[in-house]
């Protein structure tokens, strides 16, 4: 059983990228995930996005693709899947610049169809996100990701499950402030 783990948010704009793979294939002080699509929701992000992890406890992890290119202080630590079952988690954060529609963009596109309830919001920024082009310059970010190795029970198929979270640092003046949006990459292979 695999379990998908979102860190909280912070006060500039968050990335969470949860990444569970198997520990014993990971050990190294290196190694780099290859996810053939960034999300399977939005054609958008239907491009690459890659992972490189240089270190041991401590370390950094590169990451590179649709949402642009950018690096963030880590450190790996033992991670508790499920009681009886563990793992490692690299953690890391750090201020980023990403790609993503320029927020005042998003919020008026939201306004213009959804009602006032979270879901309502959350609808309309997933209908938005589609539509919209990438700023033609880099939106500021926190960057927060995890990546947690599952232990050898798993048998999804995938060298790792990816999920990508990302909050704006300016404020959103329809979601009470803060705005997320969030990618689930695909088809992620291990490079050694």
């Amino acid at each position: 059983m695999r379990r998908i783990i979102y860190s909280g948010a912070c006060k500039f704009a968050a990335a969470t990228i949860v990444i569970l793979a198997t520990p014993h294939e990971l050990r190294a002080a290196e190694f780099s995930l290859h996810c053939a699509r960034a999300d399977v929701v939005n054609p958008a992000w239907d491009g690459p996005l890659t992972f490189r992890y240089d270190g041991s406890d401590h370390g950094t992890l590169q990451v590179g693709g649709v949402f642009g290119d950018f690096t963030l202080p880590a450190t790996r630590a033992p991670l508790q899947i499920q009681p009886g079952e563990m793992g490692e988690a690299i953690d890391g954060s750090a201020a980023v610049q990403v790609k993503l529609p320029r927020l005042d963009e998003l919020d008026a596109c939201i306004s213009q169809g959804a009602g006032k309830s979270a879901d309502d919001m959350a609808t309309g920024r997933d209908q938005c996100i589609q539509k919209l082009s990438p700023s033609s310059s880099l939106v500021d970010a926190s960057a927060r990701i995890r990546i947690g190795f599952t232990g050898a029970k798993d048998d999804s198929g995938e060298d790792a499950f990816v999920v990508f979270r990302l909050q704006y640092a300016a404020r959103s003046q329809v979601s009470g402030g803060v705005m997320t949006v969030e990618a689930f990459p695909a088809h992620c292979t291990l490079k050694k």
